[in-house]
């Protein structure tokens, strides 16, 4: 795991030395991604720039480091990631007469470019990753990022020249970068907690969607294509679906578990100490049991307790890692301590950013390094298999709006939200008692109106229905967590597939990296593996979720490692109370961070809408308002790219 990035520069009024200088300030902004080693080159014929900072896993050796160059001399790469296959796929080299200087996964990724081509060597390629790739032969930079979206990328033009960079703090070592915040994007951010690809929180950066490359050719300028699809989601899956054959509860299960023993194996493949994070939940227990089953000796795995026995989970993630064999650790974290983490969110995230699981991410992720520079986590598992409660009540929701004829609804709906519920407000304002009234009648009016169950679910992952009311200039935009219908199979479905090509990698994914890459940890994910994708989605819905059971081949397939007490038991999760926090011990900061000055950056309306939130929370602080999370995060997170900015300066 690494931190990338790269620029190309057609101005003649900038020196080889100064474009040097800024390829390697742009690379130590990311040392915490990296803190083995920095690598950096830069051709001075045509202007072009690598960086790369190195968190050693595979091949510790020199022949490991980057930038790195093909054997053939034509390509060089900067690479954050791991391919899982590289094994076979050196083989397959060395068969063919392919000599390797070392074992990386990064030099066969190279020759397989040498031998196949950029397109080929993708669609055989598993694993997670980010990378740019100079062709010295076609004058031409290509950058892609990995199916799913494990590894983050940005890239834009900036001054005459493009950039590029696994985060977007690294572009702030350009003296041309002027940082302006995108409306657009900061509207998306408080409507869904997170900045959905393909958007950056600044204007004229991008996110590089997952599954996509774009080329940057060098030629009378810098002429950059649009980013192409070298994995279609959406025709991947219905090829699978339109195949689904029949499959009987056993060979459910026993599909399952060959694609899961695979994944995880393949993961456990690293030169440095593995482990694996353990919550007490199926899906982390499952990768810890088949993590042990794959493993010569005890496998090693982390688990974070809370004082508050309402969320401590430790004790069932103890129980279930001696059942399993594990060499467990387990830390318990204080309130305090937890909160110690809250004012350095709006530095370890460099996007505005407010799913406040962060939180607890980046506490294991600190445990899980005193021990090992690599562990395998859970995630994926609800999106694949229907964890979810969404996944059954969104359609059942729709099911009943849909006895309504359309043009009723719409009708009923605008009739409601013009006349009743303002009276309702205006009324509530004076008489606390109908507050909780007046918002449930304006969000059933609001729901009537919608055209789709995937309105529905866009409605109901909407933390701020109107975030332009919160900002100067805001725009009430809807984009972000949209994608082609997948079609042919049933709302759940739909469902889950929306979520694992937007919610997920806008969101979870995000999280996990900057946490874990804050720790200099690499966090590998089972359940993203190809194998496991197609047998998630190779298994009718019954198979999934069947009656109250969510996730039901995996705790299925659980039940072969542990004891159904342990299977079935309720997860609490490691829930984060930002209400009492907000209106408790953090509520002089959150306040005092808020009414700061913001400059250069769009400011928060503290009136209107956010003061009745704000007011709301401190009445009701269990309420875990996220509303007003939103905001603090923001104010939080301007904050910082103040220090950054004012770094970025005194380091020119």
């Amino acid at each position: 795991m690494c931190g990338i990035n790269g620029l190309i520069e057609t101005s003649s009024t900038k020196t080889a030395t100064t474009l040097k200088s800024i390829v390697d300030r742009m690379a130590k902004s990311m040392h915490h991604r990296g803190p083995d080693a920095q690598g950096t080159w830069f051709d001075e014929k045509v202007f072009v720039g690598f960086g790369h900072r190195r968190l050693s896993i595979v091949d510790l050796t020199k022949e490991g480091a980057q930038p790195m160059h093909s054997s053939s001399g034509r390509y060089v790469i900067t690479f954050n990631g791991e391919i899982y296959n590289f094994l076979e796929m050196r083989a397959e080299h060395v068969s063919a007469g392919y000599t390797f200087r070392g074992h990386s996964d990064t030099e066969v990724l190279l020759a397989g470019f040498d031998r196949w081509g950029i397109d080929e060597t993708l669609a055989r390629s598993n694993g997670m990753f980010a990378f740019g790739l100079w062709d010295r032969e076609l004058r031409s930079l290509t950058l892609a990022r990995d199916r799913i979206g494990e590894k983050p990328l940005h890239y834009g033009r900036i001054g005459t020249g493009f950039m590029f960079a696994s985060e977007v703090r690294a572009f702030h070592a350009h003296p041309d970068f002027t940082a302006q915040v995108d409306p657009v994007a900061l509207s998306a951010y408080f409507r869904y907690l997170c900045v959905p690809a393909p958007y950056s929180i600044f204007q004229g950066v991008q996110k590089l969607e997952a599954g996509c490359m774009l080329s940057v050719r060098v030629e009378n300028g810098v002429h950059v294509s649009e980013p192409r699809r070298y994995w279609e989601a959406r025709k991947t899956l219905r090829t699978i679906v339109a195949n689904r054959r029949p499959l009987s509860d056993v060979d459910a299960v026993e599909q399952v578990d060959a694609a899961l023993t695979d994944a995880v194996k393949r993961r456990t493949i690293a030169d440095v100490p593995v482990g694996s994070f353990l919550s007490g939940g199926t899906d982390s227990a499952l990768v810890t049991a088949f993590m042990q089953k794959t493993s010569n000796g005890a496998a090693n795995s982390f688990s974070m307790g809370v004082t508050d026995s309402n969320f401590d989970e430790a004790p069932r993630a103890k129980a279930i890692a001696q059942k399993l064999g594990t060499k467990h650790t387990e830390e318990y974290v204080s309130e305090r301590e937890a909160l110690e983490v809250v004012p350095q969110l709006g530095s370890l995230y460099d996007e505005p950013f407010a799913d406040s699981s962060q939180i607890p991410t980046v506490l294991v992720s600190r445990l899980a390094r005193k021990h090992v520079t690599v562990v395998l986590a859970g995630d994926g598992g609800d999106e694949l298999f229907g964890g979810y409660p969404k996944y059954t009540l969104v359609p059942r929701i729709w099911n009943r709006l849909e006895l309504i004829p359309g043009a009723l609804r719409q009708a009923v709906s605008q009739r409601l939200q013009s006349d009743m519920a303002q009276t309702l407000l205006s009324v509530s304002q004076r008489i606390s008692v109908l507050q909780k009234a007046s918002s449930n009648v304006v969000k059933g009016a609001s729901v009537l109106g919608l055209q789709s169950h995937h309105a529905l679910t866009q409605y109901l992952a909407s933390t701020w229905k109107r975030p332009a009311e919160l900002f100067e200039g805001g725009i009430d935009t809807r984009v972000g967590f949209d994608t082609p219908e997948l079609g042919d199979v049933t709302s759940s479905e739909e469902l889950m597939f929306q979520d694992l090509l937007t919610y997920f990698p806008d969101d979870l994914l995000a999280k996990v990296d900057r946490a874990s890459m804050s720790a200099s940890l690499e966090v590998r994910l089972p359940f993203l593996d190809p194998k496991v994708i197609e047998a998630a989605w190779s298994l009718a819905l019954h198979q999934r979720i069947r009656g109250t059971t969510t996730k039901w081949a995996l705790k299925t397939t659980l039940r072969k490692f542990l004891p159904d007490e342990l299977v079935d038991g309720p997860k609490k999760g490691f829930s984060v109370p930002i209400g009492s926090w907000v209106a408790g011990p953090l509520n002089g900061w959150a306040d005092a961070t808020l009414r700061s000055q913001l400059t250069g950056v769009p400011a928060l309306r503290l009136d209107g809408p956010l003061d009745t939130e704000w007011k709301a929370q401190m009445k009701d602080p269990k309420s875990n308002n996220h509303k007003v999370w939103t905001a603090v995060m923001y104010a939080a997170w301007a904050q910082n790219l103040r220090d950054v900015r004012a770094a970025a300066r005194r380091a020119e």
